[in-house]
């Protein structure tokens, strides 16, 4: 069996070989034999051949064989290449791609199947002059740093002429030479102070630039789509007995690898759903004056950080009577309701599921999931779906979603300790709140703004804080934040800054929460939460509209843990359980900041450099501030021996990561701290 790198990298040409044979197959089938585009054939299935030959894959290498062998008389000759010819090609290319697929691990029992035309976009070809730009900016990135480090070398002889004048102050008669040597130190560090803001305002500029140039490599083109959607037209088309042309534009449009995959498969629904129940068969578009081959077209525009595709066909339009009655038929709505929908509100039912009005059963149409799909990815990645139709005319389904999910302009709000994110697009505005700005409405908290009542909470409240004994009675801002068509206020303290971050997916371990979008990490790689407001919004319409101060004091538990995943982990899952949570990288960190604060549990890794995990909770039984404060050790190590040396050490619990759960480690707390 061949190396698994060489297969790795063997699949990454294989696939991009197979999309450009069958781009090329289908201009064939659409233009015509020419002599170009057959040689570029012959070449692909050469190229792909030896690569499979390479990897010992025979069964790749035998049928790219045979399609040379297919084509190889085509060469020179004008004769053009039948409509069977072309189908055995293009099934000769399916299979090719379903043996490529085969190399792939196994997906999971309960993993979605995906179809072969359109695989997953996990790995991406980088432009050398991309590369280029990038080491460019890195360079620049390290004479940078270079500089800052004269600078501190000029901070150190500053340090060194302190010594001198620490010197001649222990002098009884230090004279005018004090006075001398004070004012070059000052000199000194002005410069060495105005060198190194200039040296990290460089830095800043050239870093920013890198990781610009990074989530532009991140980006793919999306006319990486476009063959597995001409074909999926072709073969719905061929199918149901029609004619149809797929048209693109848009080309040089880019997004992220696995938003630009499930739209994919979203956008392949539209264009079969197109042919399926827009295109009208060849007798009826000749009854009806039009030209007997249809049109699909599938347009990309970019619009600021939105891309919007536009999937249009020239065929009979939406039926919203027809519409209407299969969502009755479905159980989706009751036929009173259905008779005094508007159009507008018609035109949506197509998006629930399992309305359909197609009167067969077959694989293009009839199983009314299409549609739903495409509403389910577009909100999976913050889009919309909007649709139009005329009847006779034609039928227009837009997908906007952002170009990056990942990389986003936000707010950072505080309110006491807690810092939280807000995406900048959501941020309406904010304001002072005066002493009656408060209101309650039914009772749920509401704040009056420009003449209606919005509902407000507290910021601790979207995180599930508890409002501490003796807090302020009102926040002092009001964060009004945009969720959908709807506004909610948000309580704060202050509105910190704006910057383009990074967010973080949360942990699977943590489980979903609705109000949150992810993290982003600060300097020092601790998380602070992104709200989602949307969620948010919901979750105030559905929850109680205020909490009162607990009467006991909340938990504050200390976590410990070198690693930054692990830290990051538990810090997730007992914030969102409402427990007040600091992070220590060591146990001699941890030594200090319990010195500092009162905790009502210890959260500790066993491994880590310096003082291990044992030695941390033996340490703290030693001192009378931290006797009687549990400790719970989390760690890799589940040996009895590891186990027994954890209770000698006077842990009160020992979680062995390999069979760590969330509800497993809170009830554990629960039963030390409540």
């Amino acid at each position: 069996m061949a190396d698994e790198n060489l297969y790795q990298y063997f699949k990454i040409e294989a696939r991009e070989i197979v999309a450009d044979l069958s781009r090329d197959i289908l201009r064939i089938e659409k233009s015509g034999t020419s002599a170009e585009p057959v040689a570029r054939l012959l070449r692909q299935a050469h190229t792909l051949k030896g690569a499979a030959r390479v990897v010992r894959l025979p069964r790749i290498a035998e049928i790219a064989h045979a399609m040379e062998d297919a084509l190889a008389p085509r060469r020179g000759s004008p004769e053009a290449i039948s409509k069977e010819q072309i189908g055995r090609l293009l099934q000769q290319v399916d299979t090719i791609s379903s043996e490529i697929s085969a190399l792939d691990p196994p997906l999971a029992a309960d993993a979605p199947s995906r179809s072969s035309a359109l695989e997953p976009f996990e790995r991406v070809r980088v432009g050398v002059a991309e590369m280029d730009a990038l080491l460019s900016g890195v360079s620049e990135t390290a004479v940078q740093l270079d500089g800052m480090r004269r600078g501190i070398e000029a901070v150190k002889q500053v340090e060194d002429r302190l010594a001198t004048l620490q010197q001649q102050l222990a002098d009884p008669k230090p004279g005018a030479r004090l006075h001398e040597t004070v004012a070059e130190m000052r000199l000194e560090l002005q410069h060495a102070r105005q060198g190194l803001a200039t040296r990290a305002d460089g830095t800043e500029r050239e870093v920013a630039e890198v990781r610009g140039n990074i989530d532009h490599l991140r980006l793919l083109p999306t006319n990486l789509l476009f063959p597995a959607l001409e074909r999926a037209v072709r073969d719905a088309a061929e199918m149901l007995g029609k004619q149809v042309v797929f048209h693109t534009s848009g080309r040089e449009q880019r997004l992220e690898s696995h938003v630009l995959s499930a739209l994919g498969e979203a956008l392949a629904h539209l264009v079969r759903n197109a042919v399926a129940h827009g295109i009208e068969s060849p007798p009826e578009r000749l009854k009806l004056g039009k030209p007997v081959c249809g049109e699909v077209i599938l347009k990309v525009e970019r619009h600021a950080d939105l891309i919007l595709f536009t999937c249009s066909d020239d065929g009979s339009g939406i039926d919203l009577d027809a519409v209407r009655r299969a969502a009755v038929e479905r159980g989706t709505i009751s036929a009173a309701s259905a008779a005094s929908l508007s159009p507008a509100d018609a035109l949506e039912l197509i998006f629930s599921p399992g309305v359909t009005t197609s009167a067969s059963l077959n694989e293009v149409a009839g199983r009314g999931i299409g549609l739903e799909v495409v509403r389910e990815v577009a909100g999976r990645f913050k889009g919309r779906v909007a649709v139009r139709t005329d009847p006779g005319v034609g039928t227009s389904i837009e997908i906007e979603v952002p170009v990056s999910l990942s990389s986003v302009r936000a707010v950072l709000l505080a309110a006491d300790d807690l810092l939280v994110w807000v995406p900048l697009e959501a941020m309406h505005c904010s304001l002072r709140l005066g002493p009656d700005a408060i209101v309650s409405l039914a009772g749920r908290c509401s704040l009056t703004y420009e003449g209606r009542a919005i509902p407000f909470v507290r910021l601790a409240e979207t995180m599930g804080r508890p409002l501490r004994s003796g807090a302020p009675s009102r926040p002092r801002l009001a964060a009004i934040l945009q969720a959908g068509a709807e506004l909610i206020a948000v309580g704060v303290d202050r509105v910190i800054h704006s910057r383009e971050v990074i967010v973080h997916p949360l942990p699977p371990v943590v489980g979903q929460v609705a109000t949150l979008a992810g993290a982003v990490f600060d300097a020092q790689g601790n998380p602070q939460l992104v709200l989602n407001p949307e969620a948010l919004l919901d979750a105030s319409h559905a929850g109680p509209s205020h909490q009162t101060p607990e009467a006991s004091p909340i938990p504050h538990i200390l976590i410990i843990d070198d690693s930054l995943t692990s830290r990051v982990l538990l810090q997730s899952i007992f914030e969102a359980e409402g427990y007040r949570v600091d992070l220590a990288v060591s146990g001699e960190d941890a030594m200090a900041k319990a010195r500092a604060r009162h905790y009502s549990l210890f959260v500790c890794d066993v491994e880590m450099p310096g003082m291990n995990g044992f030695e941390f909770v033996a340490r703290t039984r030693e001192y009378d501030y931290l006797q009687g404060i549990p400790s719970i050790l989390v760690t890799t190590r589940g040996g009895p021996d590891d186990r027994r040396r954890g209770a000698e050490a006077g842990a009160r619990a020992y979680i062995v990561k390999g069979e760590f759960s969330k509800d497993s480690i809170l009830e554990t707390a629960r039963g030390l701290v409540g």
